[in-house]
């Protein structure tokens, strides 16, 4: 019983320790996870935020550029609209108009004019000859569709067929054709005009995109000549948010590397533009895989190291243990025949005389002694004895029911105990014993060719307040039965 107790101890201690331990530990990952994804999404947020920020900041350096480009581009054409030579382009006033408004724009942005049969003329031209046709360019061809209003054209990005430089046409047609002369063209000089955004973007793959309301790219920076004029809203959510006019989101960029970018996006007013700045998700997570790789350590750490414990303390319980039924069998079993000793045996019985008494059941008590013990050991030695004990043993006990006790109280002397047993009941298990000691219990080769069996027995009555007034009578009913000529079961009532 003590034993049963004490492994059911072990494990309830074995299993709540391993519960504990993982309780904690699963807390603990959670825990991680959760400060881990909280503290991802307030990076995004805060990284979104700084990106809106920068977007407004470059949406208001385009907006402010373009306005000032639409106001030189009406400036020009009223001007030309007034003029009273043959000559514009070498006009001195006209030619220092055109350098004004070129310096103004420290060089970014550079007026031209276009005959009505297509011809490119710089300002000033003293050679009266045309540096190049482009007859065949939209955004020279746009302004002479007669169902369009005067407006704006923003052509796609250009390489100058006189400078061979990369630029962002936008012309304006006249309102009425001067000297021969009949589109008005402002090039925005790309490497200009990237040149601050390269200053202000987020580190690579951080970039800012300028955008046509179609979606093709006029610029981008870092420069890359490759990407210009490629249609950068084939991508469904970023053309979402651009047809929405603002908003952010993340997002791969299949039209160029593939990486994974947060993206903010606005509009121009008036224009058909829109400015996009991008910042790389793994640059705007950079502390966080750091944070996350040192909590994520620590943790792992502390896992191992908890698990480790935890082995030892379970191999400490599990010696423990050991060491304790190791010291409760030496206690409480009889060395030679592993049955119960006196004391453990006294102590059992003791328990099952309260429960008899408490459930009025029935309860009967066994004492055996093997007959002619001490003879046995002068003639044929203590080993033989010892024999002669040990196989007594073990054929009681595998004669006995599972809920029955024996036990060893003295050098041949045993105790039988039988729970929920009547006085008949226990009278055969009696006989069953006696009989079965002297039909199989012999050590021929020892000379012991018979081994008999005296009993006494006795039974639970109403006025036995101790288990041991039980002993008393059974005592008594064995004293009887070796008188009496031994080899035979004494019951109390005999």
């Amino acid at each position: 019983m003590q034993i049963r107790t004490l492994r059911r101890i072990s494990r309830v201690m074995h299993n709540g320790l391993w519960i504990i331990v993982a309780v904690i530990l699963a807390a603990l990952w959670s825990l991680a996870l959760v400060f881990s994804s909280v503290y991802k999404e307030r990076l995004i947020s805060s990284s979104m935020r700084e990106l809106v920020q920068l977007n407004g900041v470059v949406t208001q350096h385009t907006l402010a550029l373009f306005k000032a480009i639409e106001t030189d581009l009406h400036v020009v054409d009223r001007w030309l609209q007034v003029y009273k030579g043959d000559d514009p382009l070498n006009d001195p006033a006209f030619v220092a108009m055109i350098n004004d408004l070129r310096d103004i724009s420290d060089g970014l942005v550079d007026i031209r004019v276009i005959s009505t049969e297509g011809k490119l003329y710089y300002i000033p031209n003293p050679t009266r000859k045309p540096l190049a046709d482009v007859s065949d360019r939209t955004y020279y061809t746009a302004q002479l569709d007669p169902l369009l209003s005067r407006k704006l054209y923003i052509g796609a990005p250009v390489q100058s067929r006189v400078s061979g430089e990369w630029g962002i046409p936008i012309s304006w047609r006249m309102q009425s054709p001067v000297a021969g002369l009949h589109v008005i063209l402002a090039a925005v000089e790309l490497d200009r005009l990237v040149a601050p955004h390269e200053r202000w973007r987020f580190p690579t793959p951080g970039s800012i995109l300028l955008l046509r309301d179609d979606g093709i790219l006029l610029s981008r920076a870092p420069f890359d000549a490759k990407y210009l004029g490629i249609n950068m809203l084939d991508e469904a959510a970023l053309r979402t948010i651009f047809q929405k006019g603002k908003g952010t989101l993340l997002t791969e960029s299949p039209q160029t590397d593939g990486m994974k970018r947060l993206v903010s996006v606005e509009r121009l007013e008036n224009f058909p533009l829109g400015v996009v700045v991008t910042r790389g998700l793994d640059e705007t997570l950079g502390n966080y895989y750091l944070v996350r790789r040192i909590v994520f350590g620590v943790i792992l750490v502390i896992t191992l190291a908890a698990l480790g414990f935890t082995a030892l303390i379970y191999r400490t319980q599990k010696a423990l243990l050991k060491t304790q039924r190791e010291l409760h069998r030496q206690a409480s079993v009889d060395d030679l025949t592993q049955l119960m000793n006196r004391r453990a045996f006294f102590a059992y019985a003791d328990r099952e005389f309260s429960r008899a008494k408490r459930q009025n059941a029935p309860l009967a008590l066994l004492m055996l002694d093997i007959d002619d013990f001490k003879q046995i050991n002068d003639r044929s030695g203590h080993s033989t004895g010892d024999r002669v004990l040990t196989l007594c043993a073990k054929a009681w006990m595998h004669a006995l029911r599972g809920h029955d006790a024996i036990g060893r109280i003295g050098g041949e002397e045993f105790c039988v105990l039988l729970p929920a047993t009547g006085p008949q009941a226990s009278i055969d298990v009696a006989e069953r014993l006696r009989k079965m000691t002297e039909e199989h219990i012999n050590l021929e080769q020892n000379k012991v060719k018979r081994v008999t069996v005296s009993i006494g027995l006795a039974w639970l009555t109403e006025s036995d307040t101790h288990w041991q007034m039980l002993l008393e009578r059974a005592d008594l009913a064995l004293y009887r039965a070796k008188h009496d000529g031994k080899n035979r079961v004494e019951t109390e009532a005999s």
